[in-house]
């Protein structure tokens, strides 16, 4: 037979744990959309992290358009061929 304080007891941890599912169900979700929708990469990395994950990940076609590459390449003396 149990007493009104493991009975007590055991409601808090009920309640405790449906706080938390809870707050950590779609509150996670919201705070990860929020971060999401407010922040930028430099207000979570440095630009230094940010050039080097650029460098060694992506080709400059990922990151460039046709025609700023194209306009980089006659900036610096390229002629292209035919």
């Amino acid at each position: 037979m149990s007493n009104w304080r493991d009975k007590g007891y055991s409601q808090r941890n009920k309640n405790t744990e449906d706080f938390q599912k809870a707050v950590m169900g779609d509150g996670l979700e919201l705070a990860i959309e929020w971060i999401a929708d407010n922040l930028s990469v430099e207000n979570v990395f440095e630009e230094k992290e940010i050039v080097e994950y650029v460098t060694d990940n992506l080709e400059p076609e990922d990151v460039f358009s046709d025609s700023q590459l194209e306009q980089w390449a006659i900036d610096n003396g390229y002629v292209k061929s035919e």
